[in-house]
C-alpha cells in the first residue's frame, strides 16, 4: 500500500511539472473522467470534514491535530455550506490573521518543532530523504516541488528542496524563529546551490529581523510580501499586494489581473464576498456527500454496447430525462435524478448566496451603464481638428487645444503606430 501511494505522488508530480514545461497538453472531457471527477469530490469531502473536527475561533496544538489526522471519518456525513462560511468568516478576520495561520498548520503542518539545523551537515540526513508519509497536504507539497525544483550538494548528494520548504511550513505553524533555517541557507555549501530565481527572496528574508523572528506575522502584517512579489513579479498586479492582510482586504481589483471575475466583484475584497455570502445563507445549506458519490455512480450505470447511462442520455437528447430517471411524471428511485432531486432539496437555503452572487452582477451592469453615459458625454465634448501631415507616416491632430502626433511605420507590409505625443 506504502509503495502504491509514494509511486502516485511521484506520478502527480512529474506530471504537473511535465503540464507546467508545457511537455503534456491538458485536455478535460467530462464523459471520459466521471470516475476521476467523483474522486476529486470524495477528496474534497475527506477534506471539509476533517477541517471540520477543528473550532475556527481556536489555535490548535500539535497534539491535537494528530489526534484529529489519525481519527477515522464517516464519508456519508453532510457538507455544511453554512457553517464552511462562517468557520472561513472567522479565519480571515481573526485578530493578527491568527485564523489563517492555524489553518495552515492544520492542512500542511507535518512535525512539531522545525527540523533543520545550523550546520548543513547535520541535516544531510533529513534532507536527503524524501519522506512522503501522509502528515495533512504535506507530501503532495513536497513531491511537487521535489520534481519542480531539483538540488544537489557536494557535487551527488541529492536534496529534496521541499523538505526545505515544509520546514519553514513547521516554523510558521509552530511560531518558533528562522535562525537555524538562515545559518543554513546561509553556508556557502548551500547558499551556492540554490536556484537563482530564488536567491533575492531567501537575502530579502535574513535581512529582515522581524521575518527572522515571526516569518507568518511578517507576511501578514509588515512588507516583506510585497517586497518580495515587486522582485518576483514587478509588473504584474499581484506587485500591488503589500500583505497578507491588505491582499485580503484591499479590492480585488487592485491585486488581481483584470478579468471577468474581478470586473463584477467591483470594489469588494476576499473578506467582503466571503462575509456577504455568510450572511446570505440564512437556511440550512447542505448536501449529503452520500448523494454526490451515488450520482456518479448511477451516471455510470453501464448500459447495452459497453456503455453507460450518461453518455447514452446526451447521445439520445429527446429521451435524456427519462433515461437518467424521469418516465411518466415519476421520479425513478436509484436513479441520477432521484439523487439529484436530494441534493437541490438539501441545498436550497444556499439561494441566499446566489441573490448575493446576481446582485454583484447586477450592481456591475450599473456601473457599465454608468460608464458608458459618462464616456459618451466626454465623446461629444472632444474637439478635433487636422493641423497637418508635415512628412509621410507623420499625422498632427488638436484635440480639445492638445497637440497629438502620431509616427506610423511600415513593418511587414503592415502599417504599425510607432509614437505618439502629447503636448
Amino acid at each position: 500500500m506504502l509503495k502504491n501511494y509514494l509511486d502516485a505522488l511521484n506520478q502527480f508530480g512529474t506530471t504537473i511539472v511535465d503540464v507546467m514545461n508545457n511537455k503534456i497538453a491538458f485536455k478535460f472531457n467530462i464523459l471520459n473522467n466521471l470516475t476521476a471527477i467523483s474522486e476529486v469530490i470524495r477528496f474534497v469531502r475527506i477534506i471539509l470534514t476533517y477541517l471540520d473536527q477543528f473550532d475556527a475561533t481556536q489555535s490548535p496544538t500539535w497534539a491535537e491535530i494528530n489526534t484529529v489526522r489519525t481519527t477515522t471519518y464517516k464519508l456519508n456525513s453532510k457538507i455544511d455550506f453554512k457553517k464552511i462560511f462562517n468557520d472561513l468568516s472567522v479565519r480571515l478576520t481573526s485578530t493578527n490573521g491568527e485564523g489563517i495561520r492555524s489553518l495552515i498548520a492544520i492542512l500542511f503542518q507535518s512535525s512539531e518543532h522545525h527540523q533543520i539545523e545550523a550546520s548543513p551537515l547535520a541535516n544531510i540526513a533529513f534532507l536527503s530523504k524524501e519522506n512522503l508519509t501522509p502528515a495533512g497536504l504535506s507530501a503532495i507539497g513536497k513531491v511537487f516541488i521535489n520534481k519542480y525544483m531539483p538540488l544537489e550538494i557536494l557535487g551527488s548528494i541529492k536534496i529534496y528542496l521541499g523538505n526545505v520548504v515544509w520546514d519553514l511550513i513547521n516554523t510558521i505553524s509552530a511560531k518558533e524563529t528562522l535562525d537555524d533555517m538562515v545559518a543554513f541557507l546561509s553556508n556557502d555549501l548551500i547558499a551556492n546551490q540554490l536556484p537563482a530565481n530564488i536567491k533575492p527572496v531567501i537575502d530579502k528574508i535574513k535581512a529582515d529581523s522581524a521575518a527572522i523572528k515571526d516569518l507568518f506575522s511578517a507576511l501578514y502584517q509588515g512588507d516583506i510580501l510585497g517586497d518580495i512579489l515587486k522582485m518576483i513579479v514587478p509588473d504584474s498586479p499581484l506587485a500591488n499586494i503589500k500583505n497578507l492582510r491588505t491582499m485580503l482586504n484591499d479590492p480585488l481589483q487592485k491585486w488581481m489581473p483584470a478579468n471577468q471575475f474581478t470586473n463584477i466583484i467591483g470594489t469588494k475584497s476576499i473578506v467582503d464576498v466571503v462575509t456577504d455570502l455568510n450572511q446570505a445563507i440564512t437556511k440550512p445549506a447542505f448536501v449529503n456527500a452520500q448523494d454526490v458519490y451515488q450520482l456518479f455512480d448511477s451516471f455510470l450505470t453501464p448500459t447495452s454496447n459497453d456503455s453507460y447511462l450518461l453518455q447514452d442520455a446526451l447521445l439520445d437528447p429527446d429521451n435524456l430525462f427519462a433515461i437518467l430517471g424521469f418516465k411518466n411524471n415519476v421520479i425513478v428511485d436509484k436513479t441520477p435524478i432521484f439523487y439529484l432531486k436530494d441534493i437541490l432539496e438539501n441545498i436550497i437555503g444556499i439561494e441566499g448566496a446566489f441573490k448575493t452572487i446576481n446582485q454583484y452582477i447586477n450592481d456591475f451592469n450599473v456601473s457599465q451603464q454608468q460608464l458608458q453615459v459618462t464616456m459618451q458625454q466626454t465623446f461629444n465634448a472632444l474637439q478635433v481638428g487636422v493641423l497637418s501631415q508635415t512628412i509621410d507616416n507623420v499625422f498632427e491632430y488638436e484635440i480639445n487645444n492638445k497637440i497629438i502626433k502620431i509616427v506610423v511605420e511600415l513593418q511587414h507590409d503592415k502599417y504599425l503606430i510607432n509614437e505618439i505625443t502629447i503636448h
